[in-house]
């Protein structure tokens, strides 16, 4: 649609999106908060659309988790 038009994938490496979902999902952990449950499957969720809005590509997913590890 309009919004893949106007939107290109450019400059998307690594998703920060991935990274900072990731990082909070870990924080959760972290803590032994009750949310931890809930923040990984937001994580997983988020890491999916990314590429299911094909806004981004595997190869960024994976340098928003690495980045999120390191």
């Amino acid at each position: 649609g309009i919004l893949h038009y106007v939107d290109r994938p450019l400059n998307c490496f690594p998703s920060l999106h991935v990274c900072l979902a990731w990082l909070g999902a870990w924080h959760c952990i972290a803590r032994r908060s009750t949310l931890r449950i809930v923040m990984n499957a937001w994580a997983i969720v988020v890491s999916a659309s990314i590429l299911l809005t094909k806004q981004h590509s595997l190869a960024d997913l994976g340098g928003g988790f690495t980045l999120a590890v390191v």
